[in-house]
């Protein structure tokens, strides 16, 4: 499973233009970056799950998403927590360390644990989880024919399109290999998933041995394919399925564009999606 591999469905998102998605993917990461405070990261955190769940992607590849957070957030949110020295001078102690005290900044003791630190990582954990789930939505519900084609469409060079592609299409037949090189060692006895944290470092060793070497034989039959094709000659590139752009595009296009006026109106007016002031707002 990989939060990069196209799912095939028949839902709007799947249905959108490659170029309208790329344009969705832009307008969120501005949305997402022109805010900081608590509360309107969490409407668009809302709001993007509402989406997942709109392009009727299964919830397993959101689950795994956020699991693979989850120890990002609580390091960061840890680290902020006794870190971050608020700009005011004032904090309030939630936990001190029995250490000798070490300041910093105005005058933060980094071993009490704040309350404004707590929070302030609490914030920056939801905006970097909300940034991270706008390119998976993007890349699951688009083909790789059609991600390049709407790379292609906005004038992006194809051999770059195409190494983008590539990669993308890596991460999945990286997993894959991976996973088949896992049930053949099962297979001869060798049970990673009952082994200790040491043990299961030692025994993954060995499998980057034979999956490079996959990596290696399929990057050679790739060479093989595209100089047999003419890969690289300098002509006018045509594409089996050429993306024509449908009234849910123009839709969404004139949508979009509203979201992205009203949201830097209302970040320089009230620094919130909504105006409204809550505690932890920061």
């Amino acid at each position: 499973m990989s939060i990069v591999e196209y799912v095939p469905g028949n839902s709007i998102f799947h249905r959108m233009n490659p170029v309208t998605k790329l344009y969705m993917m832009a307008v969120l990461f501005v949305v997402i970056m022109v805010f900081f405070k608590a509360f309107s990261l969490l409407v668009i955190l809302f709001i993007m799950i509402g989406m997942w769940r709109f392009s009727k992607i299964p919830m397993r590849y959101l689950q795994f998403l956020m699991i693979l957070m989850l120890a990002t957030g609580v390091t960061f949110t840890l680290t902020q927590g006794f870190l971050y020295d608020p700009p005011s001078g004032n904090y309030t102690g939630i936990l001190t360390l029995p250490l000798p005290p070490l300041y910093i900044g105005g005058g933060k003791n980094i071993f009490v644990l704040t309350l404004e630190g707590v929070l302030f990582g609490l914030t920056m954990t939801v905006k970097i989880l909300t940034l991270i789930f706008v390119f998976p939505l993007v890349a699951i519900t688009t083909s790789i024919t059609d991600f390049v084609t709407g790379l292609t469409k906005l004038r992006v060079p194809y051999k770059f399109s195409f190494t983008l592609a590539i990669a993308m299409r890596m991460v999945p037949q990286i997993n894959s290999s991976f996973a088949i090189i896992t049930d053949a060692e099962r297979v001869r006895g060798v049970n990673i998933e009952k082994m200790n944290l040491i043990q299961r470092l030692r025994n993954y060793v060995p499998h980057f041995v034979p999956l490079i070497l996959a990596m290696l034989r399929s990057s050679d039959t790739m060479d093989i394919a595209l100089e047999s094709r003419g890969f690289g000659r300098q002509q006018d590139r045509t594409s089996i399925d050429e993306a024509t752009f449908r009234r849910i595009d123009y839709i969404s296009f004139a949508v979009l564009t509203a979201i992205l006026i009203y949201s830097v109106i209302s970040a320089m007016l009230w620094g919130q999606l909504i105006p409204i002031t809550l505690p932890f707002s920061l």
